[in-house]
C-alpha cells in the first residue's frame, strides 16, 4: 500500500498535529527495530498513520526514531512514501529533512519523530505531540 501525498495544510491543521496520537501508532512505530521492511509489517504502519489523520490532513513525509538494534545504528527512517525503513550507523548523514530532526529522535523523551518539509511533531510515549518548525 502506498502512502497518498496529502502534504497541503488546511484550515485546523496546526490542531491536528497537536492531537495526540494513538496507542496502536506508537506501537506499530516502535516495532521499526525488528529490521528491515520484509521483517515487519510496513503497510501496517502506513495504515495507522493515515488513520491517525483525517482526510485531507497533511500527512508526515516518514518517521524518525532511535535505534536499538545496537552499535553501530543511532536511529532509523520510516519512509512512509515508499514504505522503506533504514537504519542510519552513527555519523552517517540522514537525508533532509530528516537531518535536522536527528537530535530530537535521540532525546530519551521522544519515541519517534514524524517528519514534515517544513516541521517536526515529537510523540512521547503517553502520545502527546509537539509540533516544532524546522
Amino acid at each position: 500500500m502506498r502512502v497518498v501525498d496529502r502534504t497541503s495544510d488546511g484550515p485546523g491543521h496546526q490542531a491536528l498535529l497537536d492531537r495526540p496520537r494513538s496507542r496502536r501508532y506508537l506501537e506499530l512505530a516502535a516495532r521499526l527495530d525488528a529490521g528491515t521492511a520484509g521483517e515487519i509489517d510496513v503497510s501496517a504502519l502506513a495504515a495507522a498513520v493515515i488513520e491517525a489523520f483525517p482526510v485531507g490532513a497533511a500527512l508526515p513525509l516518514g518517521l524518525l526514531s532511535r535505534c536499538y538494534l545496537g552499535a553501530p545504528y543511532e536511529v532509523h527512517i520510516l519512509d512512509l512514501a515508499g514504505e522503506i525503513v533504514e537504519h542510519y550507523a552513527a555519523g552517517r548523514p540522514l537525508p533532509a529533512p530528516y537531518a535536522g530532526a536527528r537530535h530530537l529522535a535521540l532525546h530519551p523523551s521522544y519515541v519517534a519523530i514524524e517528519v514534515y518539509p517544513d516541521r517536526y511533531v515529537c510523540l512521547r510515549e503517553d502520545g502527546t505531540a509537539t509540533p516544532i518548525s524546522s
